[in-house]
């Protein structure tokens, strides 16, 4: 009988450490590394991060190069490299700084609504904050959001063809071509809600903006965020119509399989998105002057893709 005994305690005992205690005494996460009582990485979580960026010294962050108030590329800085102003661009340098990269130490890789997928996919990029919108992928994860963006379109104030545009309403009646660019949610979504896209859609917003402009094209409409839109509008040649129902919700994107590297973009957007002050200043500097709200609603962090922030 204590023969037997000694087994069952022997196998309790193996079955608390293989599930519930790793070295150190600590609890093993879900992922495999040591968690303390405070729920922090232990010593496996910090080897495993420490290893990702050891094999990573220069972070590389995909960005847009043609949003006003989001990421628009700027003039050449004295060593000739391009420099980028924006909310995206400010929230890189935030995510980059908390992630242990100093400015010299991250690049920026210009990329549009069509390639984003793609740059990850390839290892071109490590992260990606270009208005991406937050969606479920197999390959690609996303933490945030950062931002949420309201829908709609830009129109010519007076165009040859149908006159003012007062609502959207008139663009689905009229079948107006609405430009947007490929790969963004526009592209997925307005066929479905009645609107008629033009039939080879383009790689930015900034073709859509040239296309609505010529006078010479059948596109009468661009749609997009109105973060992106209100860049645009600032020509007194166009306008935006009221806004369409849904929100566009901004998140940082990474390749999926990259724990380590997730966990610590969750902890750095909640740091940003918890200094309230420090977000206004932000959103206050790039996109209240377009889209002319002076304040607006932090947005609070997806529990579902960050559980243990």
């Amino acid at each position: 009988m204590a023969a037997a005994l000694a087994v069952v305690l022997l196998s309790a005992a193996g079955w608390l450490v293989s599930n519930e205690v790793g070295s150190g005494g600590k609890a093993e996460d879900k992922a495999g590394g040591a968690v303390g009582p405070d729920g922090r990485d232990g010593e496996a979580g910090t080897q495993a991060w420490q290893d990702w960026k050891k094999a990573h010294p220069q972070l590389k962050i995909g960005v847009k190069a043609d949003q006003r108030g989001l990421s628009l590329r700027k003039r050449k800085d004295s060593e000739g490299n391009h420099t980028y102003a924006g909310l995206d661009i400010d929230m890189a340098h935030k995510v980059a700084g908390d992630l242990g990269y100093g400015a010299e130490d991250v690049e920026f890789v210009e990329v549009t609504s069509g390639n984003r997928d793609s740059h990850l996919k390839r290892k071109a990029v490590d992260l990606v904050i270009a208005s991406y919108t937050m969606r479920k992928s197999a390959e690609i994860d996303f933490v945030g959001p950062y931002y949420e963006a309201g829908r709609g379109f830009l129109v010519r104030k007076d165009s040859v063809r149908h006159g003012e545009i007062k609502d959207s309403s008139y663009l689905k009646s009229e079948k107006v071509e609405v430009c947007t660019a490929k790969g963004s949610t526009y592209a997925k979504d307005l066929p479905s809600l009645g609107f008629t896209l033009m039939e080879s859609l383009p790689a930015t917003y900034q073709y859509c903006l040239e296309q609505l402009l010529s006078g010479k094209t059948n596109v009468y409409a661009v749609a997009s965020d109105d973060a992106v839109l209100a860049g645009y509008a600032q020509s007194d040649e166009v306008k935006m119509l009221d806004p369409i129902e849904g929100t566009e919700r901004y998140g940082v994107a990474m390749r999926a399989g990259t724990p380590a590297l997730k966990k610590k973009v969750c902890s750095a957007v909640a740091a940003v998105l918890d200094d309230t002050r420090g977000w206004n200043a932000m959103y206050q500097k790039n996109l209240a002057p377009l889209l002319k709200k002076p304040t607006l609603g932090v947005p609070d962090l997806d529990p579902k893709v960050c559980p243990d922030s």
